[in-house]
């Protein structure tokens, strides 16, 4: 639900279904969280859809070991998705689309 459908909900006395989120404490919990090198690589998930992390790092020419940690905080905010891990089986990465508030 958009903001503004939510606002005329409310203004209706209409019960507003309550949204889960990500929300930061200020402008720079959120620089810190989505740094460029995170952003560039929700772009490269979105653009070349890896099959896996280790592509990802390749398409981003990064090392693998911070590639990961970086795919882990965008999974952790609900940026990305990783699928189904299973030993020796690539797990491809998803970019979720962008929610408007």
């Amino acid at each position: 639900m958009m903001r503004s459908d939510a606002m005329r909900a409310i203004q209706s006395k209409k019960r507003v279904a309550k949204q889960r989120g990500e929300y930061f404490e200020s402008l720079e919990a959120v620089r810190a969280a989505l740094t460029e090198k995170r952003l560039a690589l929700v772009r490269l998930v979105r653009e070349r859809k890896p099959a896996s992390v280790a592509e990802l790092a390749r398409l981003a020419r990064r090392d693998f070991k911070s590639v990961y940690r970086d795919v882990e905080a965008l999974r952790d905010l609900g940026l990305i998705t990783i699928g189904a891990t299973r030993r020796g089986v690539s797990s491809p990465c998803e970019a979720m689309p962008p929610r408007l508030c």
